[in-house]
């Protein structure tokens, strides 16, 4: 008989641990995998956006559409007292699918003495002008103290297009353009994240003074005023060809500005015009300081974009014009009621969107098309926009600079 011995297998020693403890090591162990598993998921969510995988992005786009048009908050300034000019903001931000945050307009009367600039004269500027200033600033602030990323500025007689959101989605495209955005993945905010004020409602804007800029060149578009009815003026002596067609609207990096209609703000830009227009003592009004820093004469760098013709502008509802503005006092002359720069107004054709009418009406009897067709798609107002490189120092004279009147 062989003395071989079949291989004996390890034998497992007892533990020592009981149940109880078994069962807690169990839980233990479940619980640090989870909690590994949660600082994974959570540090990821704080990675730059833009190293997400591009199926996983979010599609910025798509929020112009949303209540506040793409903006982390909308805002709108005016006195309390003008209930006139709160309802009709209202319902016309209500029929075109966007809700408005009301904050108060500010009296001069109500500035104590010592926050007033210590520059500024009150010989030279209006009193309605200090007021102005401070109601706009007191907006910045509030953007900065909640670390707002982004939020549109209207004043309270703004007005707008009905298509202003088929608008806002070809200006994003432009403003994103003109910044360089050519990653495959989708920028932060919808107009890219370049960017410190969005000037999207004014009077007045310009190119460069270099000898060529680019521009986001959108033709053929039935919501461009025709040159006979621009307001909005264009500060460069020189008219840019694409400026003097009708039917083109132009997006492009401006250097300077006028009349606060509406204009959107990063939270960078936001703490640049608190440094340079209330931290800095001022001489001047808001919107003249905020165009001296688009043009970098405080803080730099400062990028600013804007639409010609303008997107929001200044509505005037039939009757006196002393009704018309809190800053300035102007005469009791009647007038019937009108809007700047904008073709298929909102303001204009309220009774026919409440009625529910299927088409809008132009403001002016000479435009292309005197009615419309309510809710049209963008391919159908305008073509698509193409990134041009503009001649700024055309032979064309700017010489019918209207004189802004506001």
């Amino acid at each position: 008989m062989s003395d071989h011995k079949l291989p004996q297998w390890p034998t497992t020693q007892p533990s020592s641990k009981g149940p109880i403890y078994l069962g807690i090591l169990h839980v233990a162990r479940k619980r640090i995998a989870w909690m590994i598993i949660c600082i994974i998921v959570v540090g990821s969510m704080f990675r730059a956006h833009e190293a997400l995988p591009h199926a996983f992005r979010h599609n910025s786009t798509a929020d112009i559409y949303n209540g506040t048009l793409g903006f982390e908050r909308l805002f709108a300034i005016g006195f309390e007292g003008r209930t006139d000019k709160r309802d009709a903001r209202k319902l016309a931000s209500a029929l075109t699918g966007f809700a408005i945050e009301w904050l108060p307009g500010v009296s001069s009367a109500d500035i104590p003495e010592k926050a007033v600039p210590p520059t500024w004269d009150t010989e030279e500027q209006s009193s309605g002008s200090l007021g102005c200033w401070r109601a706009h600033m007191d907006v910045v602030a509030k953007v900065v103290a909640e670390n707002i990323q982004t939020a549109l500025i209207l004043e309270d007689d703004a007005d707008w297009d009905v298509n202003i959101k088929e608008q806002l989605v070809e200006f994003a495209k432009g403003s994103k353009a003109l910044q360089g955005h050519n990653s495959p993945l989708s920028p932060i905010s919808p107009y890219g994240d370049d960017w410190d004020v969005l000037w999207v409602g004014h009077c007045r804007a310009g190119s460069a003074w270099e000898d060529e800029q680019d521009m986001w060149v959108i033709d053929d578009d039935l919501t461009v005023p025709t040159t006979n009815h621009r307001h909005a003026n264009w500060r460069n002596d020189w008219l840019p060809e694409p400026v003097q067609r009708n039917g083109t609207r132009v997006v492009l990096k401006t250097h300077g500005g006028m009349c606060m209609y509406g204009y959107a703000i990063s939270q960078r830009g936001a703490r640049k015009i608190l440094a340079a227009l209330s931290v800095q003592s001022q001489n001047m009004p808001v919107d003249v300081g905020m165009s001296a820093l688009c043009r970098e004469r405080s803080v730099k760098p400062f990028k600013c974009y804007a639409p010609y013709p303008p997107l929001f502008a200044s509505h005037r509802p039939a009757g006196p014009s002393s009704r018309d503005s809190d800053i300035r006092n102007k005469d009791n002359k009647w007038h019937d009621a009108f809007s700047f720069d904008i073709v298929y107004s909102t303001a204009m054709n309220i009774l026919r969107l409440v009625e529910g009418k299927q088409y809008v009406d132009a403001q002016w009897p000479d435009a292309e098309f005197t009615r419309i067709p309510y809710g049209l798609e963008a391919r159908d107002l305008w073509q698509p926009g193409y990134l041009q490189r503009v001649d700024n120092r055309n032979p064309v004279n700017n010489e019918a600079k209207p004189s802004i009147t506001t």
